[in-house]
């Protein structure tokens, strides 16, 4: 019988491997854009590029949490508000929901400050208010309707 050969054996480097963390350069979003800019009313692409955290925000306040392959962290619990009453406790929620959701920001120093809001934008909507300060000072304030019962 033959010589059974399980695996091919590799001379090791000699020198081992390292892979250096580079702290993030806030003045980044100045030089280039960063992500490809989403329509937030159509959730289409626009063709052209963002220098802010338009579409970072966008995604992760409308996918649903785990609910995107390459990264289970994206993404928020607000679709869980669908079947909820517009109440206080809801409310509450919803700001919850929506600061978890857009913690990785803070996480990633691509955002330095977060403040969201919630007040009822009319019957069975709840209307959230995110004020993002970039790394690069620029504030931005975003919308966001969340539907209720």
């Amino acid at each position: 019988m033959g010589k059974l050969v399980l695996a091919r054996q590799y001379p090791r480097q000699s020198y081992p491997l390292r892979l250096r963390h580079c702290p993030p350069d806030p003045t980044f979003s100045i030089l280039r854009p960063m992500d490809a800019l989403i329509d937030s009313q159509t959730g289409d692409y626009t063709g052209t590029r963002t220098y802010d955290l338009h579409t970072a925000v966008y995604l992760r306040l409308k996918t649903p949490l785990a609910s995107y392959w390459a990264d289970p962290w994206l993404g928020s619990r607000l679709h869980e508000l669908e079947r909820a009453k517009d109440s206080a406790t809801t409310r509450r929620l919803a700001q919850q929901y929506a600061e978890q959701a857009l913690q990785p920001l803070l996480d990633d120093k691509r955002a330095t400050a977060l403040a969201v809001g919630v007040s009822r934008q009319q019957d069975g909507w709840l209307l959230l208010t995110i004020v993002v300060t970039q790394a690069n000072s620029a504030v931005q304030t975003f919308t966001h309707s969340v539907k209720v019962i």
